[in-house]
């Protein structure tokens, strides 16, 4: 099962909830993925879920 959750920065609440919720459902199914899309900003995602997690960061291109 996968699952997107976009624009994860405008509700801290959800994603301090989905962090308990992944930490409780250990051991996981192999094939579970959780997307999360949300803005590069320190306080927008709770460290505790930075760090159970594998990231990855898109940048626009830049043009000059």
């Amino acid at each position: 099962m996968w699952v997107l959750l976009q624009y994860g920065h405008n509700s801290p609440r959800l994603l301090a909830s989905l962090e308990t919720m992944l930490l409780d459902l250990e051991p996981m199914h192999p094939e579970f993925r959780c997307w999360v899309s949300a803005v590069s900003q320190p306080s927008a995602v709770p460290t505790r879920l930075l760090q159970i997690s594998s990231r990855l960061q898109v940048d626009s291109p830049k043009v000059s």
